[in-house]
């Protein structure tokens, strides 16, 4: 079996002249987690909602295991959806509520209803209606909602929205071990990165209906490391300290006042005593990590300079 699960090829959408999305091109991966990244209206919702076939796509195709989704009669089967307020009904236990999703998609399998209360976190025996229910619980409870009838893609538009830490923790948990033992594809959007981080394997930031980045979180880890900073108005004779005197070549002249020094991390004391002593002022040294949101913030400020 192809480990190709979808793939957008060129696909656009516009309302009225506005144009949500721009020739996106991607494809996810089995048993990935996908982050997909970008302020309010730069187009993520609307790129979820063309996968699952809420909306439709102005030009391109969406294919699902090399198939055309838009004449793939089981597209729905294979597509699990969360976009937006999960529809639940406030007067049913968690089960309850299940059993009647399942039997309106033709599906009567209390041992898979189970199975999903379970793997989300939730007591299959909890006679607890969901208005009782915490917000975490909700969200849990829409994404098990989501999962009925094995689909093989998840599409989850701001899951940990409003959720307190523990609930956050839970929704991570889970959707890892979704991905981990079912093999199940996971696109999320989320505007807490620091938490996206934790569990992607790939990320995509979208613009303005533009993909400006589509990278693994390798990449990702490799372009956010730990570097010691250096700001100097010598740049010149301090790279040529760095090189002669200290043999440190693994760093990064980023302006012209900036150095990023990717080994030695701990040296900075002794670099520090290196560039006085031949009398490089030094305006800033120290240990800095950029975060995913660190990272997002220059991606899309780049996007309008």
């Amino acid at each position: 079996m192809t480990n190709c699960i979808l793939e957008l090829k060129d696909v656009s959408k516009s309302y009225h002249e506005i144009k949500a999305l721009d020739n996106i091109n991607l494809r996810l991966l089995r048993g990935e987690i996908y982050g997909l990244i970008g302020r309010n209206g730069a187009g993520k919702t609307t790129l979820m909602r063309i996968i699952s076939g809420l909306t439709f796509a102005d030009s391109g195709t969406v294919e699902i295991f090399n198939k055309d989704a838009s004449v793939y009669e089981d597209m729905l089967e294979r597509i699990g959806v969360l976009i937006e307020t999960p529809a639940l009904y406030p007067n049913l236990s968690a089960r309850k509520n299940l059993a009647l999703k399942a039997a309106g998609v033709g599906l009567v399998d209390y041992e898979q209803i189970d199975e999903l209360l379970l793997a989300m976190g939730l007591d299959p025996k909890d006679k607890k209606i969901v208005k009782k229910f915490s917000l975490g619980m909700k969200q849990r409870l829409a994404i098990a909602m989501a999962l009925l009838g094995n689909p093989d893609i998840l599409l989850l538009d701001e899951p940990a929205n409003g959720l307190d830490p523990q609930g956050i923790i839970a929704i991570r948990e889970s959707l890892l071990r979704l991905a981990r033992e079912k093999q199940i594809t996971i696109m999320v959007s989320s505007h807490i990165l620091d938490e996206l981080s934790r569990m992607i394997t790939r990320v995509g930031i979208i613009e303005q209906g533009r993909l400006i980045e589509d990278i693994s979180k390798q990449e990702l880890d490799e372009r956010c490391r730990e570097k010691l900073v250096i700001k100097t108005a010598e740049i010149e004779r301090a790279v040529n300290i760095l090189e002669e005197n200290l043999k440190i070549n693994n760093f990064k002249v980023v302006d012209g006042e900036t150095i990023e020094i990717y080994e030695h991390l701990d040296s900075a004391r002794e670099i520090n005593s290196s560039l006085s002593k031949s009398d490089i002022p030094i305006d800033f040294i120290g240990v800095s990590k950029t975060s995913l949101e660190e990272y997002f913030m220059e991606r899309i400020g780049a996007t309008h300079a």
